[in-house]
């Protein structure tokens, strides 16, 4: 069913009055670091990968590309983040509002507010939305396993994260869409690995109390978490392979040592 003129326009205007509501954050701020680890940090390398960019983005500032191995490191790199500027035509208001109010709710969830960009501007009269990445090695997960940084215990360690992660987005009417080439690990202070999701551009908004139980966004839902046990049976046998692969290279190289 065809949502009405009427609903489209209420669910608008909430999402207008989430935009409006100030960001607030339970961290604690940071200290700033020292002086020599910003300059290190400005120096720090990072690649973007093309695959999840919308051609109205615009990057604002550039990544280094000092080092050009997508494989060496998935830790954060530097403090500072970089922004992106994304403008919507008038026409696509409406995917404006899903972004921007989806976004916007996913920073005050704990569980998900730094697995996401960030909104630091929402303007719908410009229709101008400029997103906070942080200094990342944007390789997807498909990539990295096989550059054999993974083992089957990580693999399913990380679908369990994700899963969880759509089940607390669907949750609170985030109806967000699991894309293979836009799920990023990162590798986290304590030495475990997290998940950061892009792709956000045809994210799904359901405002309305009454929405969250609908057979729509149960659908949705199941949709992606089916997906995802696609995905990770995909990245599994692709694991798999490649380190039967490197056995066998090795074997090799023993037989002519």
């Amino acid at each position: 069913m065809k949502m009405s003129p009427l609903r489209r326009l209420d669910d608008m205007r909430i999402s207008e009055r989430i935009l409006l509501q100030p960001h607030r954050s339970q961290e604690r701020p940071e200290e700033a670091p020292p002086r020599d680890q910003q300059q290190q940090d400005r120096n720090s390398y990072t690649s973007t990968n093309s695959s999840c960019r919308d051609m109205a983005s615009v990057a604002v500032t550039k990544a280094s590309m000092r080092d050009r191995n997508p494989f060496r490191t998935a830790n954060t790199v530097g403090k500072s983040d970089r922004h992106k500027i994304r403008k919507f035509s008038p026409d696509d208001i409406s995917s404006f509002y899903h972004e921007a109010s989806a976004l916007k709710t996913v920073s005050r969830l704990p569980p998900l507010r730094d697995h996401a960009p960030k909104v630091i501007k929402a303007d719908p009269l410009s229709g101008v939305l400029v997103l906070s990445y942080p200094r990342l090695h944007w390789a997807p997960l498909l990539q990295r396993v096989e550059a054999s940084a993974f083992g089957l215990e990580t693999l399913l360690e990380l679908k369990l994260k994700l899963c969880s992660y759509i089940e607390v987005l669907y949750r609170n009417g985030v109806a967000y869409r699991v894309k293979q080439d836009c799920v990023y690990p990162v590798k986290k202070a304590s030495g475990k690995w997290a998940l950061y999701l892009g792709g956000w551009q045809d994210v799904g908004f359901y405002p309305h109390r009454s929405q969250l139980k609908s057979a729509r966004l149960k659908e949705l839902k199941t949709e992606q978490l089916d997906g995802i046990e696609r995905f990770f049976a995909l990245l599994c046998t692709r694991a798999t392979a490649t380190a039967e692969s490197g056995v066998m290279k090795g074997a090799k190289g023993q037989g002519k040592g």
